[in-house]
């Protein structure tokens, strides 16, 4: 008896152009992903963070224990410089804002 379909096949990974099946699917990958994360925390003990933000700029988190405490465990822990990189561009932008800061403390104090 022959085959009626090919079976499951291997998707290729690229953006979806199809707005519909970009959602439908995102929201299937979010929420395996999520349930992974859960199974993880279980079996194996282990704090997680997962941060996500959607194609329109929507959050999902998933968190054990708590958020609050991942943050705090990350900052305190690692070596990590969590500031944005620098440009050169910011550098003419703070120190415009320096002088624009000094220029007001001292007509703050002329007055």
């Amino acid at each position: 008896m022959a085959r009626k379909s090919r079976g499951r096949q291997k998707v290729e990974m690229v953006k979806m152009n199809n707005e519909s099946n970009l959602q439908v699917t995102f929201f299937k990958c979010q929420a395996e992903l999520f349930k992974k994360a859960s199974e993880l925390c279980t079996l194996c003990g282990v704090d997680i963070a997962i941060i996500i933000f959607s194609q329109d700029r929507k959050l999902f988190s998933f968190c054990h224990p708590c958020i609050e405490t991942m943050v705090e465990h990350f900052i305190s822990e690692s070596n990590f410089n969590l500031t944005a990189p620098r440009h050169a561009e910011d550098d003419d932008y703070d120190r415009a804002a320096d002088k624009q800061d000094s220029d007001r403390m001292v007509e703050a104090r002329v007055d």
